[in-house]
């Protein structure tokens, strides 16, 4: 473009309207790299909730697992007799 305006090929208008056009397409190419960044940033703060989630999750399953490996209380067997009935009665 400098050349082409040295050479006499382009006028300094035409050379000051592809300058400001250059400025409004740099100034949305920034806007769209906030945006993306922005995005960016939400990305990885879901990514470590979805992380603490899972480990969460882990946690609980590792402990239902070690429950379940237990014998069963009274109080437990107790409920489970009582459902046992109820369910029976609801099928008749």
């Amino acid at each position: 473009m400098i050349g082409l305006f040295c050479r006499g090929r382009i006028s300094e208008e035409d050379i000051d309207q592809q300058l400001d056009e250059i400025e409004v397409e740099t100034q949305k190419i920034r806007e769209h790299l906030a945006q993306l960044q922005e995005q960016c940033s939400l990305m990885q703060s879901h990514s470590t909730s979805l992380q603490t989630a899972e480990e969460v999750l882990h946690t609980l399953q590792c402990r239902l697992h070690e429950r379940l490996e237990q014998p069963l209380s009274w109080k437990i067997k107790r409920r489970l007799r009582d459902i046992e009935r109820t369910w029976w009665l609801y099928r008749e």
